[in-house]
């Protein structure tokens, strides 16, 4: 009589279905993370006019990176509160 315990990873069915749903939520990760910098890239390409006016203000280099991240913070934190409002929302009219 054997003390340990079967490894329920030693099957090769469990072992396939893991490597499965780690390529899928890499995939589902991976899909939206592209998008939000494709988004950020369009955003920042539209403002080059403007960080060049601030630059031309004195704006230091490391203002405009600081910048666009709190900007970025914001846009998330914004969909963030906005998603909140909708789940308690039809929570109290359901």
């Amino acid at each position: 009589m054997s003390l340990a315990r079967d490894n329920p990873f030693d099957d090769p069915d469990t072992s396939r279905l893991v490597l499965i749903y780690i390529v899928v939520i890499t995939i589902l990760l991976l899909v939206p993370a592209i998008n939000l910098s494709g988004i950020t890239l369009s955003r920042m390409r539209r403002r080059m006019e403007e960080i060049g006016v601030r630059r031309a203000f004195g704006a230091t280099r490391g203002e405009l990176p600081a910048g666009a991240r709190r900007e970025s913070g914001c846009y998330i934190d914004g969909r963030c509160i906005g998603t909140d409002l909708v789940v308690h929302s039809r929570a109290v009219y359901a």
